[in-house]
């Protein structure tokens, strides 16, 4: 089997997916049963760095930076948590009430769809991005049914 990263990956330079997978492979082989592989495979990078340097590769560079990531994630975590319901509670859909746009300067700002509804470039990004996550999400999911499908089929 050949094994590549997604196009959108962010890989650090000098790192393969089989660097990847033979540290996950070796962790995995290591895991005491019932522990999560990602809090497990933290914590062995964090305390022997030079073991698994494909793995540390993609996290943070300082404690500083890691902080300040985690934070940052915890952030956008609670901004995409927030839903807008309506005030007789009888919206049934979850919808958040910020989203990500860009304004006119190029910033990245996080708007309410009232807003949004309101500026046609606003409602344009929204819009593309759904739709652009939607087939994303499609895609994705027909490939690993077809794949599945495909495994379990072969005797």
């Amino acid at each position: 089997m050949t094994y590549k990263f997604k196009s959108s990956a962010r890989v650090p330079k000098g790192v393969t997916p089989d660097m990847v997978l033979a540290e996950l492979d070796a962790l995995q082989s290591i895991r005491p049963a019932g522990t999560d592989i990602a809090d497990f495979a933290a914590d062995q990078v964090i305390k022997y760095p030079r073991k698994y340097p494909a793995l540390r590769a993609f996290g943070p560079a300082s404690a500083k930076e890691a902080f300040r990531e985690a934070i940052r994630s915890g952030v956008a975590y609670a901004i995409r948590m927030v839903v807008e319901v309506s005030d007789d509670m009888t919206t049934v859909p979850e919808i958040r009430a910020r989203f990500l746009v860009r304004n006119s300067a190029g910033d990245a700002v996080y708007e309410p769809i009232e807003v949004i509804a309101k500026e046609p470039d606003y409602k344009e990004q929204l819009m593309a991005e759904l739709e652009n996550d939607l087939d994303a999400f499609s895609r994705k999911q027909r490939s690993v049914l077809a794949e599945i499908r495909r495994l379990i089929s072969t005797p």
